[in-house]
């Protein structure tokens, strides 16, 4: 399958072959152009399914300046894992949007919450790295759940991110891949989101990642709360 690594002017070619584990394929990408901290990248994956297409997005890491290391969870019976598995040098896929954090900074002086389900470990990681940079006085509250194995590739990270930070606070539920996911009936009601969140402030900004049904459901809850709609940035 013919697919090309594309941003603006920039491309971004294979380093080294698909490295494989158990739980994840690797990809070792290089630039042209240097990238920094303040970028998170979304890719949607094209797939033509039925003569439908669909997208799948995925976050990846930043190595150096030019490195991009991309992660994706490794399903056996996944259609996209498949369509990764047969990636080689000739290969590539389109980079559609690009999220600059940077942006956001004047609304992010004094509290952060971020609520996300399913996105994986390279976004929450690129979020830490960025958030714990931008000002160290800003409170941080990371909500996330996953359906990830028990050994979860950044669990140790994330453990060091609160002990070096104490700014920033991670809550998360992992689940076994097999079981039931429910991260949103445990975490997603009214009484954890306004015990990890809080009440409603100025300077309060909260953002919001995840399916449309869980979307809908934190926003009528942040609303319930009595946070405004200026103060929730869904991402």
């Amino acid at each position: 399958m013919f697919l090309n690594f594309l941003l603006r002017e920039t491309r971004l070619k294979l380093k080294k072959k698909i490295r494989l584990s158990k739980n994840a394929l690797i990809f070792d990408l290089m630039s042209n152009k240097n990238f920094s901290q303040k970028h998170i990248f979304l890719i949607l994956v094209e797939e033509k399914i039925n003569k439908k297409y669909t997208y799948r997005s995925y976050f990846p890491l930043m190595g150096n300046k030019k490195e991009i290391i991309l992660i994706l969870k490794n399903k056996k019976a996944g259609k996209i894992s498949k369509l990764f598995k047969n990636f080689s040098f000739d290969s590539f896929l389109k980079i559609y949007k690009i999220i600059k954090l940077s942006n956001l900074k004047k609304n992010m002086k004094k509290f952060i919450g971020i609520i996300t389900e399913g996105i994986g470990p390279p976004v929450i990681w690129s979020f830490l790295e960025f958030f714990s940079k931008i000002n160290m006085r800003t409170q941080i509250r990371f909500i996330f759940g996953n359906t990830f194995q028990e050994n979860f590739p950044f669990l140790k990270e994330l453990k060091n991110f609160e002990l070096n930070f104490p700014n920033i606070k991670i809550f998360y539920r992992l689940e076994n891949y097999f079981a039931p996911f429910d991260f949103e009936d445990k975490i997603i009601n009214q009484q954890q989101i306004q015990k990890f969140i809080g009440e409603p402030d100025i300077g309060k900004t909260i953002l919001v990642n995840g399916p449309l049904k869980m979307n809908l459901k934190v926003f009528k809850i942040l609303h319930l709360l009595g946070f405004s709609k200026e103060s929730i940035i869904r991402f």
